[in-house]
């Protein structure tokens, strides 16, 4: 009896630190970024600035991509659809396992980022260790195109200096935010919803 009349007044706090706990993981980055390389900085361009037109670029499909027959990838061609709000374009790097950790986390998004009418494309930092994705294109868990930067010129060109690197584009194809990795799912579509002044979508929450 003496020992719950001890214990009673510490269970609120308790079940605080547990909640707290429970917000403070919500927010943990998901997918931290790896620092390129000193080989893959030596021509990397400034940040672009937010609300900057994001550069074009025509590059060739992974070759493992078999999402459309056309063998080269078109930025403004490609975003230029009339029915979508913006375009999130993710560089990654295959020799980089961030990018399964990346694919994971925009497979469990993916309903919401329809919802939102989004667009998604990776590009890879260079033409090394495609095989690696094989599995996870036929197994369809990569469900976006994925375009290849052969000789790093785009990405040092996009100001790349880590991966994964997120860009959000709104539908013009302006650049309104950027993440050096993933910060979280419910992060990420809060901060992604609000900058291009979309309605955070509330049919379905992110996967855990």
């Amino acid at each position: 009896m003496r020992l719950n009349k001890i214990l009673f007044p510490l269970f609120p706090l308790c079940v605080l630190c547990v909640l707290r706990g429970e917000l403070e993981a919500q927010e943990v980055q998901e997918t931290p970024s790896v620092l390129l390389p000193a080989k893959y900085l030596e021509d990397v361009r400034a940040p672009l600035k937010i609300g900057s037109a994001a550069p074009d670029f025509s590059l060739a499909r992974c070759a493992y991509d078999r999402s459309t027959p056309d063998k080269n990838i078109q930025l403004s061609k490609w975003r230029d659809a009339k029915n979508k709000s913006g375009a999130i374009i993710v560089f990654w790097a295959f020799w980089c396992d961030t990018w399964k950790d990346m694919t994971r986390d925009l497979n469990a998004i993916r309903p919401q980022l329809d919802e939102m009418k989004l667009q998604v494309l990776a590009v890879s930092v260079d033409a090394s260790q495609q095989p690696v994705s094989r599995r996870a294109f036929e197994e369809k868990r990569i469900w976006w195109p994925v375009a290849i930067d052969d000789k790093s010129t785009h990405s040092a060109a996009w100001g790349v200096r880590r991966v994964p690197t997120i860009f959000v584009l709104d539908k013009n194809g302006n650049i309104e935010k950027v993440y050096e990795g993933f910060p979280g799912k419910q992060t990420f579509l809060k901060e992604t919803a609000k900058v291009l002044k979309l309605k955070m979508p509330v049919s379905q929450k992110p996967k855990k």
